[in-house]
């Protein structure tokens, strides 16, 4: 009998890396779980935009959920996270798109920031677009960037962030960075 235990354990290790394995995949599979947002945050996304959902990998075009997927596995098209108002307060970019119940035009990018440690968060409405429909066959994305320089595509504008910015993207066809200077955020065309 104490021939068998090598084996068990064996087995035993084997499984409980399987199953680490496949745990690990299946949150990697989901980046737009809603758990990586604050409740707060989740509840005045709830009350203040009823019309609107976060960006998911779902409402992509197949061929701009492949890119997104090469480019960033493990991150949600509608969710960016990073110092974007603050180097000691994490914020939450949220691409917010129509429900599709709704099929409101356009779509939303909220930041939401702490006022401070332990403090409610404050919203700012970073971006918004009009025309469109975006509850299904969306290219719209965004992404954390890192604070740097940045220059204008057409043109001769550049900044220098000391913050993360915010890279809200059309997939193959342009892109804006949006960065925190004098209490709101300024946009900057990186690609036409």
């Amino acid at each position: 009998m104490n021939s068998y235990r090598p084996c068990q354990f064996r087995l035993t290790m084997l499984g409980t890396l399987f199953c680490a394995a496949f745990c690990a995949q299946s949150k990697a599979t989901n980046p737009c779980d809603p758990s990586v947002v604050p409740k707060e945050v989740q509840s005045r996304l709830d009350k203040d935009y009823p019309d609107w959902q976060v960006e998911k990998l779902e409402n992509l075009d197949d061929d701009d959920r492949k890119l997104w997927t090469n480019a960033h596995p493990n991150d949600c098209p509608g969710i960016a996270i990073g110092h974007f108002e603050s180097k000691t307060e994490l914020s939450y970019a949220l691409l917010l798109v129509s429900k599709p119940d709704r099929k409101r035009q356009g779509f939303r990018v909220v930041a939401f920031t702490p006022s401070g440690p332990s403090a409610p968060y404050v919203s700012h409405l970073v971006t918004k677009w009009n025309d469109g429909l975006y509850y299904s066959g969306s290219d719209e994305v965004i992404t954390t960037v890192a604070p740097g320089h940045y220059e204008e595509a057409i043109g001769s504008k550049n900044v220098q962030t000391d913050l993360d910015a915010i890279l809200c993207e059309t997939l193959e066809k342009g892109a804006a960075v949006y960065y925190w200077k004098n209490g709101r955020y300024h946009e900057l065309i990186t690609s036409e």
